[in-house]
């Protein structure tokens, strides 16, 4: 089990490349947990503009990040808690990762269930929420499977910057399914996330029939592997986090008193080439 103590998204998704791909660790199962400050986080083959406020983002102190993984939109702060298992590929099963998950929420007193979707959904008022999101990447040797956890998130801020106004734009990338969400601390007011983090790691442990060992990572040792930062310097770049958007079009009119006109750009990796 990997704890991370740094609030960098770049980072934080660099560090969870670097322990999918270690070749030290081939053949274990791995629990990372997680959280990253304020930021809004695209699925690999998603257009932002399509998916969020990008106006808004600086002036709410929000990062824009592009992860590796395919699904849909995120908004993350400290409130929410991420969470990846890395498995070998032969042993390798996301519904066994729900079920940890699940069976550690039960016992904190959160009903929830999986979603068709492979979302987490729990009811509240007799109205059903979503409270966990899923994404998932594969290689030759291994698969990882991360997830989401709102349970103290600011979720005004989330409707808002997760609202784009953005109009007629034509896309061939993946849009998010969207949905209403819920904090778990409504469920259960008392609940922490230091208690979430505590039998997600128990549950885990559990399953594998294994004592949990954690090893917790600072900033700073992060920053000390090369591979890491190199990683998160390309996270970080406008390249990768908006000139990886798949190729668009939107059009545009407007009526003016000597009549109407009429624009149509053609964008592709983020920057209008027609």
């Amino acid at each position: 089990i990997h704890k991370i103590e740094s609030l960098n998204p770049y980072l934080n998704l660099a560090f969870e490349d670097y322990l999918f791909r270690s070749g030290d660790l081939q053949g274990k199962q791995i629990l990372l947990l997680w959280r990253n400050r304020p930021c809004v986080v695209l699925g690999r083959f998603q257009n932002p503009w399509m998916e969020c406020r990008i106006s808004e983002l600086e002036q709410a102190g929000v990062d824009l990040v592009r992860r590796q993984s395919g699904g849909g939109t995120v908004y993350q702060d400290l409130g929410n808690l991420n969470y990846t298992f890395i498995s070998p590929r032969e042993d390798y099963d996301k519904h066994n990762n729900h079920k940890i998950v699940i069976s550690a929420l039960e016992k904190l007193g959160v009903p929830c269930k999986r979603s068709g979707r492979n979302d987490l959904i729990t009811r509240n008022l007799q109205e059903v929420y979503k409270f966990s999101g899923s994404a998932f990447k594969e290689n030759r040797d291994r698969c990882f499977h991360h997830g989401t956890l709102l349970i103290n998130s600011e979720l005004a801020k989330l409707n808002r910057l997760l609202n784009p106004v953005i109009r007629n734009l034509d896309c061939k990338g993946i849009a998010s399914h969207r949905s209403k969400v819920i904090n778990l601390s409504q469920i259960v007011p008392e609940l922490t996330m230091q208690q979430v983090e505590a039998e997600i790691k128990e549950a885990f442990a559990s399953f594998h029939g294994q004592q949990a060992v954690v090893h917790n990572w600072t900033e700073a040792q992060l920053q000390d592997k090369t591979e890491v930062t190199e990683l998160a310097e390309k996270f970080q770049s406008s390249k990768w986090r908006m000139g990886e958007t798949p190729r668009f079009t939107q059009k545009l009119q407007h009526d003016f008193s000597f009549g109407q006109l009429k624009l149509e750009l053609a964008a592709h990796r983020g920057e209008i080439v027609d």
